[in-house]
C-alpha cells in the first residue's frame, strides 16, 4: 500500500517536472525593442567629422538607412551609426536576464564583417554624462549574415556572450581584469560600425529593427528549482521510510546495511579514480590534484624546503586570440616538457591550471633556484615551437623560497607576488620574492 502510494506520488512529480520544463520551452520569450522606438535618439558619424577624408551621408533617415564612403587619411578611417534611447542621457536599458540581440539590418558593400558594439555604463571608470567613457564592448559578425537589399530582410541572432570588452577601453581607464567583464546591467547606447582596418569603397546600411530577447525565467534558475524539489521531495521521502524502517528494524537493517556497503564501494572506487587522475591529459605533467598530493608525500611530517616557481606564459591569451587554441595547446605541452626535461627527479612540476605551472625544487636555496629559473627561462625563449606561424614565447616566473614557518599557502602568495611584479615590470623575467 505504503510502495503503491509512492509510486504514484513519483509519476506526479515526474509529470509535474516534465509539464514545467514544456511549459518554459513554450513560453513566449520576453522582448525589449531597442531600435525603433519612439524615446530613441540616433546619429551617424565617420572620421570626416574630426578632419578625416571618409564621408556619411544619410539616404532616407526615416528608414534609418545611410551611406559609409570610406577614403584613405591620415586620420583612423570611422564610420557608423550610434543609436542612444531617452531623452535624458542618464537612461539605462538593464539587459540582465537577457540572452540575445536580435537585429534586422540590410548591407551592401565590400566588408567582409560589420563590428556591432553596445555601450554600458560602469560607474568606477566611466562618467555618467560622457557616453564615450562607457564601457565598451563589441563582436565583429560576417556581412553575408546579414540581408542583401535585393533580397527578402531576415534577423539576425548574435549571443550577449559573444560581445567582448575593447582592449583599448580596458587600457585607457586601466581597468583590472577582474573588473573587465561584459556587463549589460546599464546599458547607454548601440551601435554599427565596422572593424579595424575598414575596406575603402561604399557601403550601404539600413537598420530596421534591433531587440533584445530573453526568457522569463532563465533555465539553470528553474532546473535548480526542480532539482532542489526534486532533492527535498527524496529527503522527505526517505524520512518517512526512515520512520517506517524503526518499525520493521530486522528487515530494514539488512537493506540499510547493503546500501551502507554500497556506498562504501562507490567512496573506495571514487578515492581509487581520484587517486587516478593526478596528470594533466594535454601536458602529460602532474594536474593541481597531483601535486597537492605528491606534496603531501614529501612533506607531510615536516617543514618545505627548498624553493617554490610561479610559472606564466606571457600573452598567453593573444596566442589563442591571433593563432587558434590548437596552436595554444602544442605550446603548452611543449613547455611543460622542456621544464620536465630539465627539472631534477625529486623536483615537482605541475600544470596549475590554464597558462600557469608550478614548480617546487627541493633542497635548492634562491641563489640556485635563480639560476635554474633563468635558464629555464632562456631556454622558452629560445626554443623552436615549429609552429607555422613561427609563434614568439617567452615565460615570466615568480620565485620564493621556503622558511621553517612558510606553510604552502604563504609561499605561494609571495611567489604569486613576485610573479604580477614580473609581468607589470615588462614580462619575460624572473622576479623573487625574499621570505623575511
Amino acid at each position: 500500500m505504503a510502495l503503491a502510494s509512492s509510486s504514484r506520488i513519483r509519476a506526479a512529480a515526474v509529470i509535474a517536472t516534465v509539464v514545467v520544463m514544456l511549459g518554459h520551452y513554450f513560453l513566449p520569450p520576453r522582448y525589449i525593442t531597442v531600435h525603433p522606438v519612439d524615446n530613441s535618439t540616433y546619429n551617424i558619424y565617420s572620421d570626416g567629422d574630426w578632419g578625416g577624408e571618409s564621408s556619411v551621408a544619410w539616404l532616407d533617415k526615416s528608414a534609418t538607412r545611410w551611406l559609409c564612403h570610406f577614403k584613405k587619411s591620415p586620420a583612423h578611417p570611422v564610420c557608423g551609426l550610434a543609436v542612444h534611447w531617452g531623452e535624458a542621457r542618464s537612461q539605462f536599458i538593464n539587459a540582465e536576464g537577457y540572452s540575445l540581440l536580435r537585429l534586422t539590418l540590410k548591407y551592401k558593400g565590400p566588408a567582409h564583417a560589420l563590428r556591432i558594439y553596445i555601450r554600458n555604463f560602469d560607474e568606477q571608470h566611466g562618467v555618467l554624462e560622457d557616453r564615450d567613457t562607457h564601457k565598451f564592448m563589441s563582436v565583429n559578425i560576417p556581412a553575408d549574415e546579414f540581408s542583401q537589399f535585393e533580397a527578402r530582410s531576415h534577423s539576425t541572432e548574435i549571443a550577449l556572450s559573444e560581445l567582448q570588452v575593447a582592449d583599448w577601453w580596458k587600457s585607457e581607464y586601466n581597468v583590472d581584469r577582474h573588473q573587465a567583464k561584459p556587463a549589460f546591467n546599464r546599458m547607454t547606447s548601440f551601435g554599427i560600425d565596422f572593424p579595424v582596418p575598414p575596406v575603402m569603397g561604399e557601403h550601404t546600411l539600413e537598420l530596421e529593427r534591433v531587440e533584445l530577447v530573453g526568457t522569463w525565467i532563465p533555465a539553470e534558475n528553474l532546473y535548480l528549482g526542480i532539482i532542489l524539489a526534486w532533492l527535498l521531495g527524496l529527503l522527505l521521502e526517505t524520512a518517512w521510510h526512515m520512520y517506517r524502517w524503526r518499525r520493521v528494524a530486522k528487515e530494514n537493517f539488512r537493506q540499510v546495511k547493503d546500501l551502507t556497503d554500497y556506498a562504501e564501494a562507490l567512496k573506495l572506487k571514487s578515492e581509487k579514480y581520484r587517486e587516478l587522475s593526478h596528470i594533466d591529459s594535454l601536458t602529460k605533467v602532474y594536474n593541481r590534484y597531483g601535486f597537492m598530493q605528491t606534496l603531501k608525500k614529501l612533506f607531510g611530517r615536516g617543514a618545505l624546503n627548498g624553493c617554490l616557481m610561479i610559472i606564466d606564459i606571457d600573452y598567453f591569451k593573444k596566442i589563442n586570440d591571433n593563432f587558434g587554441h590548437v596552436a595554444g595547446d602544442k605550446i603548452l605541452h611543449e613547455i611543460a616538457q622542456v621544464f620536465a626535461r630539465n627539472v631534477r627527479k625529486n623536483d615537482v612540476f605541475a600544470r596549475w591550471g590554464g597558462e600557469e605551472f608550478v614548480l617546487l625544487v627541493t633542497h635548492y636555496d634562491l641563489k640556485q633556484a635563480r639560476a635554474l629559473a633563468e635558464k629555464l627561462r632562456l631556454l622558452i625563449k629560445d626554443y623552436d615551437f615549429n609552429t607555422v606561424q613561427n609563434i614568439q614565447v617567452t615565460i615570466s616566473i615568480g620565485l620564493t623560497s621556503f622558511s621553517k614557518s612558510d606553510s604552502l599557502n604563504s609561499a605561494f602568495l609571495r611567489a604569486d607576488e613576485a610573479l604580477y611584479s614580473a609581468k607589470t615590470q615588462g614580462r619575460n623575467q624572473v622576479v623573487i620574492a625574499c621570505n623575511d
